[in-house]
């Protein structure tokens, strides 16, 4: 009986077991078929479908149902559906729990199966998977190599969709591994697959491209792009791929400098992503508003940025990692406590073996069969005790292969809080591996070396309370660098509440910390350079200037010595009026210029920065000297920045340590900003010390200008009467003597000659000759082979200037000869050529030694020319004077009728112009600068309305003058023509019908098919206004078109050839530009004549930069004077010289 109850306990309970396992798979929906299914197969199916259906929803339900189709596929040993499941499940932990340990685990399994099995899909993705676990993870190599491995399977299997997902994941990921140039060729293979078939259907892909794009640096082809993402993005509803969009456009246009649009799209990524709890998307577009503010240097807004970034990048990390800290230390602490357990099962188990196989021995042999039975399931349950016990320890040390790989440190510690273990993380991280630390606090093994000892003290009291906490510290590294730590703690205790271990989980946060610093430092360099610049404005001299500067660094830098040096550029030094060094102040020391073994030299001869980081390192690469301090010690670390104003050097700034490396590059940034600040003082406090004495020596600089500023204009209008009177006689003897009285005024003209050559006869004419104020004619003499200066002066065409003729002569002569009276110590001569030829030459002699300056040999070789004119007409008048006055009655007759003809011609013009009242009606902010070249103009100027629009032209014909004059009129006619085609709408339309128009005209192509040599035509440009839509449409045929706005001038070219009545090869159609505009905008339309006129003092083109500079100075005025100010520019400009071609502007605004 007994031994029947206990058979029947035996089997109740395997029954009540199997049952309730049947029960436990029983699940909320798709349940009643899969526990009707009876086929293993078709009921892993039904799970994988339900696993699909609440993946969306309820991606728990989704995991259990997986678990469940795991263990039905391991007992079936179907393979091919353990493939599935395990890829699913790899899936579900990467993607929705975000589990990456068990996410590597099923990842792994699958990976393995997949090629057992031969399945190279499966295979790619788990490969894929794999990289985004190791990304998810922070190790950005394995993340890398995982998905290089599987864009090689996605290409040998031509897999377009996988390709363009791989090769913009691994574009991302070196780019944020920052290696742009590898980045750029993955992005660029995404490029390569856009007319793919299903390219438009994935917003990424866009995104991708405009990577691409703003890695090349091609910023307006990544804007397209961004574009087409937002659009796209929209089109699909996309709102979380949107607000990410926007995020990268607001950091493009923050890379273009354009701040307000940056503003906008991060703003409204924000918006999206608030709505709809996007925390990934939040802390994109808050990072990018912070990098905004810090580019308008809103410091204050910058900073609450960061914050809000860093508590949102926190929030999600800690929620991520908590999790992760939760699996793991469930994992961790499950294996140990059941490892345990399972140990003392097995032992007891193996006791009561004993105890049985005794009892078995002495017990009867109907006992033997039950109790063998017993001894049997008890055997079996002990093997699979133990075979758990491996399982799980092999499970442990999964976990433990994986918590070593990731990037975070990883720290178990005993009740003592010293070190048990550690993985490779915190040795990445400290440099401390597992042998250093092992058996120590690591709280303690730093007490003392740190500078945060209060955050020590509070970690090692809230470890008292062995509650979970959270806390961020800063420690030492094995080299003596400093990090930070974000570091999660978590006690671990035994079934019977016993504390046994504590696992710290830390994440390196040096760059955040760094970054919050970096930006506290700047806000408070803004600060305080502000209350420089403010503080020395208002000092009165330089000593203060350095005394309010000292008072300020010292509280940003290591000041230990600081000081002013400024240039003394007569006396060649570098005055340090007081150098300050450990608060003890040397006054007045003074460096050579010439002692290149100084740092302050050097910075002050090179006019460039100097930062030293370690002196005895460093100084080599400046002085090649032996190293001298002018005053004090030497110190390690040394700035010496140049004082500058208005890009001349006035000084130096140094600021020096004793420490090595004591100066950051902030520091450095912000002594650069103080030495502008203080030159700027400076500048002003020496400027008033001086102010007297440089009013002075100012005022005599003006003076002694004004001196011979007058000097220069009494010689210049004495020489101009000169030329005045040589020019009104056709006969030099009647002036000869008062040209000598004249010029005796600019110089000492003891001596004054005008010598002919007669090149015929061979002889010179010594004609007009002057000593002492005795005219003294010498008559003509034959050229010998004697020479001397006026011989030299003829045959090489070159002037003689001598200023001692005893010591000089032997550079232009063998001997002095001198043909009458004494002979002179200085001279000048200059020849006299006309048309190439000489004719003569002109002297002046003295009897004084360096009795001449260079500016008198230009007097004379003016004087000369003036000289040789007068002659050369009068020659000229004698042979032509009898031949003129027959012709000048005739051609007077010829040239009335003419000018009559022309004028005529003039009014038919004038009709075809549109009249003012026509202009100021369609166009009242207007005004038209129109200047003929000859009485005729081939420039022409036209305005009509049409729908609603303005339609004004400026047109530029061929030539200028009467043939300029015939082709404005058929411009004018085509103009006409095309604004009455009811089909012709827009500018450049209208071109086309004029270029058809001219070719017709002239009957460009002759029956044989040849080109006639027709080169009439016209340049022009042509506006259409539509003031309701506020856009103005433009074409131009090499002309352009000037817009000014907000205090800018833009040109816009139009097409690089004109209307022409001959057009080689294919038919060429006109462009349109569209422009928008606002009131106040102004636009002017013109032909070539004003950017071609010579003028100004080197006889230059006048330029359309000069034009455009012209027309924005002018822009502010009003219309009236506007054309006045720019018709008196062009007068002063073209001053004397004639018109180059004709004129014509038309401009107007709006």
């Amino acid at each position: 009986m007994k031994i029947s109850y206990l058979v029947f306990l035996f089997i109740s309970f395997n029954l009540f077991s199997s049952f309730a396992n049947d029960e436990n798979e029983i699940k909320v929906n798709h349940d009643s078929l899969i526990e009707i299914e009876k086929n293993n197969h078709k009921k892993i199916q039904l799970l994988l479908n339900k696993a699909d259906d609440f993946l969306s929803h309820d991606y728990t339900v989704s995991a259990l149902a997986m678990l469940d189709a795991q263990t039905l596929c391991k007992d079936s040993g179907d393979q091919e559906m353990l493939l599935k499941v395990n890829t699913r499940l790899a899936e579900i932990y990467t993607n929705y729990f975000a589990d990456y340990f068990k996410a590597m685990e099923y990842s792994s399994s699958a990976l393995l199966l997949s090629k057992d099995l031969d399945n190279s899909v499966v295979e790619m993705l788990m490969y894929q998977n794999i990289s985004t676990v190791f990304e998810g993870l922070k190790d950005s190599k394995k993340a890398i190599n995982y998905a290089e491995n599987a864009l090689n399977i996605a290409n040998q299997l031509d897999l377009p969709n996988h390709q363009i997902a791989l090769n913009s994941r691994l574009g991302k990921l070196y780019e944020k591994n920052n290696h742009p140039q590898i980045a750029i060729a993955y992005y660029g293979k995404v490029l390569e697959y856009e007319n793919a078939p299903s390219f438009d259907s994935f917003v990424e892909n866009y995104l991708s491209i405009a990577k691409y794009y703003v890695l090349v640096d091609s910023l307006k082809m990544a804007e397209v792009y961004y574009k087409k993402a937002v659009d796209k993005a929209i089109q699909f509803n996309k709102s979380k791929v949107l607000a990410d969009t926007y995020a990268q456009f607001a950091e493009l246009e923050l890379l273009k400098g354009d701040v307000e649009d940056a503003i906008v799209f991060a703003t409204k990524g924000l918006a999206i992503s608030d709505s709809l709890s996007y925390m990934l998307q939040k802390i994109a577009n808050h990072k990018v508003l912070n990098e905004i503010y810090k580019f308008q240097n809103k410091y204050q807004e910058a900073y609450e940025e960061l914050n809000t970034y860093n508590i949102l990048k926190d929030s999600i990390y800690n929620e991520k990692i908590s999790h992760q800290i939760f699996l793991f230390e469930d994992d961790f602490k499950g294996l140990l406590v059941r490892s345990l357990k399972d140990k003392q099962l097995s032992q007891k188990l193996e006791l009561k073996n004993e105890q049985l196989k005794r009892n078995i021995l002495i017990g009867s042999l109907v006992l033997f069969v039950l109790f063998g039975f017993v001894m049997f399931s008890r055997l079996r349950v002990t093997t699979k005790l133990n075979n758990q016990l491996h399982k799980q320890k092999d499970e442990l040390k999964r976990l433990s292969i994986v918590a070593s790989d990731i990037n975070n440190a990883v720290l178990i510690l005993d009740v003592k809080l010293n070190v048990e273990w550690v993985n490779k993380g915190f040795e990445n991280l400290t440099g401390y591996a597992l042998k250093d630390v092992i058996g120590e606090n690591p709280f303690l093994m730093q007490k003392g070396l740190l500078p945060n000892e209060e955050k020590i003290d509070y970690i090692l009291q809230m470890f008292h309370l062995k509650e979970p906490f959270s806390a961020d510290y800063q420690g030492l590294t094995k080299e003596g660098g400093y990090y930070w730590l974000d570091a999660n703690i978590t006690p671990y205790s035994n079934d019977d509440g016993v504390l046994e271990k504590f696992i710290v989980v830390a994440t390196d946060i040096t760059e955040k910390k760094e970054a919050e610093l970096g930006l506290k430092t700047s806000y408070e360099s803004a600060r305080l350079l502000s209350e420089i610049g403010v503080a020395i404005t208002a000092a009165d001299n330089i000593e203060e200037i350095v005394d309010i500067v000292y008072g300020k660094i010292v509280s940003l830098m290591d000041a230990s010595c600081f000081g002013v040096g400024l240039l003394d550029s007569e006396k060649q030094e570098l005055n340090f009026i007081n150098f300050i060094e450990k608060d003890r102040r040397f006054k007045n020391i003074v460096c050579d210029l010439d002692n290149d073994n100084l740092l302050g030299v050097v910075a002050v001869k090179q006019n460039k920065p100097l930062l030293i980081h370690d002196f005895e390192k460093e100084v080599s690469d400046y002085i090649e000297g032996e190293i001298q301090a002018v005053a004090g010690e030497i110190p390690k670390s040394v700035m010496y920045i140049p004082l500058l104003s208005k890009d001349k050097t006035i000084g130096v700034l140094t600021v020096q340590s004793f420490k090595a490396n004591a100066y950051k590059d902030n520091h450095y940034n912000l002594a650069k900003n103080i030495a502008n600040y203080m030159a700027i003082a400076i500048e002003k406090t020496v400027l008033y010390r001086n102010m007297e004495s440089e009013v002075v020596k100012r005022t005599a600089e003006i003076i002694a200008q004004k001196n011979e500023l007058l000097h220069t204009y009494a010689n210049t209008k004495l020489l101009s009467e000169i030329g005045s009177d040589i020019s009104s006689t056709l006969n030099f003897d009647d002036v000869f003597e008062n040209v000598h009285s004249k010029i005796s005024r600019l110089m000492d003209a003891e001596m004054f000659g005008v010598r002919l050559y007669n090149e015929a006869a061979n002889e010179i004419e010594y004609s007009y000759e002057i000593e002492s104020g005795e005219l003294d004619p010498l008559g003509s003499i034959p050229i010998g082979e004697k020479i001397n200066y006026t011989i030299w002066c003829i045959r090489n065409k070159k002037d003689i200037f001598i200023g001692n003729n005893k010591i000089e002569y032997i550079n232009y002569i063998d001997d002095i000869v001198v043909l009458n009276g004494k002979s002179p110590n200085s001279l000048m001569f200059t020849p006299m050529i006309i048309d190439g030829q000489v004719i003569g030459v002109v002297t002046v002699q003295s009897m004084r030694i360096n009795a001449f300056e260079r500016h008198h040999l230009d007097l004379l070789k003016s004087l000369a020319s003036y000289i040789g004119s007068a002659l050369a007409n009068g020659a000229l008048y004698a042979t032509l004077e009898h031949k003129v006055e027959a012709r000048t009655i005739d051609l007077a007759e010829k040239n009335k009728n003419i000018t009559d003809s022309i004028n005529y011609a003039r009014r038919i013009q004038a009709g075809i112009l549109p009249s003012d009242n026509l202009i100021n009606s369609l166009l009242p902010k207007s005004f038209v600068c129109f200047k003929p070249k000859d009485i005729v103009s081939g420039d022409f100027y036209w305005i009509a309305e049409k729908n609603g629009k303005v339609f004004v032209a400026v047109v530029d014909c061929t030539g200028h003058g009467v043939p300029g004059a015939f082709m404005s009129i058929i411009g004018e006619s085509l103009l006409e023509q095309a604004i009455n085609e009811p089909y012709i709408n827009h500018t450049n339309e209208i071109l086309d019908f004029m270029q058809e128009g001219l070719q017709k005209l002239f009957e460009q192509e002759n029956a044989s098919g040849s080109y006639n040599d027709l080169f009439d035509g016209m340049d022009m440009s042509i506006c259409a206004i539509n003031m309701h839509k506020k856009r103005l449409e433009y074409s131009g045929a090499s002309n352009s078109l000037f817009k000014i706005k907000n205090d800018k001038v833009e040109r816009y070219r139009g097409d690089k050839f004109g209307v022409s009545a001959l057009v080689y090869g294919e038919k060429r159609n006109f462009s349109s530009q569209y422009i928008d505009f606002e009131a106040g905008d102004s636009f002017f339309i013109l032909s070539d004549g004003i950017p071609d006129q010579f003028g100004g003092p080197s006889n230059k083109k006048f330029g359309y930069r000069r034009l455009g500079e012209i027309l924005l100075e002018i822009s502010s005025l009003n219309i009236e004077n506007q054309k006045a100010v720019l018709e008196t520019a062009l007068e002063e400009w073209g001053d004397g010289i004639e018109q180059t071609d004709d004129i014509c502007l038309l401009g107007f605004k709006i």
